[in-house]
């Protein structure tokens, strides 16, 4: 673990991929924590509420299939490393202006559905490219700590965050606002990733 955290602090390619995790992560909780809000508020008992998330995962998954099947492939050979990554904060801030504008049922099942189903089928097959670059030190110690240590870390975080806007009676749509800048960061992080990865791999056929 420790070996991990110094190489990703000796690596701006790796602190990238963390920062990367983080937004993430922390988009994907306060997403999260309305669609409960949501969906506590318009169902009144568990078992309409388990009902209505086992229909968004249905979603998720027949969509993330059809992706797969018919989207993934083709569709990073069109747009690249950068447009695959792009997809997710672009689906993202989708997800938080539809959820912030409509704040139903109907639309938390079709933009998390969207959005899940965009980051399995497109965006994590993008991500794991981005590690085929890095030497296999780097591969197997550091993409370890991001991927439990950084990933739950940033949920926590993030969860914590959620609590504190709503103890502040910051709401969904400001919440949405905020979100803006950050995804426009993580945009131009997802631009540098697919830059640097791409330099890598050319000196590393060289």
């Amino acid at each position: 673990m420790l070996g991990g955290v110094t190489l990703i602090l000796g690596s701006p390619y790796l602190l990238g991929l963390v920062l990367f995790m983080l937004l993430h992560t922390s988009a994907a909780t306060l997403l999260y924590f309305e669609q409960g809000r949501i969906v506590a508020g318009s169902f009144s008992d568990v078992a309409s509420r388990t009902q209505f998330f086992a229909v968004v995962d249905l979603i998720v998954s027949a969509l993330t299939l059809v992706f797969q099947l018919l989207l993934t492939a083709p569709l990073i050979r069109l747009v690249g490393v950068v447009g695959a990554l792009l997809a997710l904060p672009l689906a993202t801030i989708v997800a938080f202006c539809a959820m912030a504008l409509a704040p139903v049922p109907a639309t938390v099942a079709l933009a998390q559905g969207l959005r899940r189903a965009v980051e399995f089928s497109v965006v994590r097959p993008a991500r794991e490219m981005l590690w085929t670059v890095v030497s296999r030190e780097e591969k197997y110690k550091a993409k370890n700590v991001i991927e439990t240590v950084v990933y739950r870390g940033g949920d926590a975080a993030s969860g914590w965050l959620s609590a504190g806007l709503t103890a502040l009676g910051a709401g969904f749509g400001l919440v949405a606002v905020l979100i803006v800048p950050f995804v426009g960061l993580w945009g131009g992080l997802c631009c540098w990733l697919a830059k640097r990865h791409e330099q890598r791999s050319k000196t590393n056929d060289s």
